[in-house]
């Protein structure tokens, strides 16, 4: 809900959404998952499920998106001061590959007795 009521208000008032990157929609929505995922390994911490934390595709997914959204937020802060053609093109396919590698390698190592 925050972040439906922050995009509307951006959107509405202040970005022009069809020539313009919404950059503060991307660091708004970015900070938000990397403290979901963060609220999720805290809970996880609290259980006994950290014993089968790597045959967990939950753990997998939730690293490939901490890092990619970890990754995005400066990329996005700076965005403004690089050329969007280079850097940011290489930047992301980076942190794409990242968080790919991390799905994949969840579904590899995954059981499926641990990922009810």
């Amino acid at each position: 809900m925050i972040y439906t009521l922050i995009s509307i208000i951006d959107i509405a008032f202040f970005t022009n959404f069809i020539l313009e990157h919404l950059n503060y929609n991307i660091i708004v929505s970015s900070i938000l998952i990397v403290l979901s995922v963060m609220l999720y390994f805290i809970e996880l911490l609290k259980s006994d499920a950290v014993l089968k934390l790597n045959t967990s595709i939950y753990f997998w997914i939730s690293i490939g998106v901490l890092f990619f959204n970890i990754g995005m937020i400066p990329i996005c802060v700076i965005a403004e001061l690089i050329n969007y053609n280079g850097v940011f093109d290489i930047i992301i396919l980076s942190l794409n590959i990242i968080m790919a590698g991390c799905f994949i390698t969840g579904f590899i190592v995954s059981k499926k007795e641990y990922n009810v």
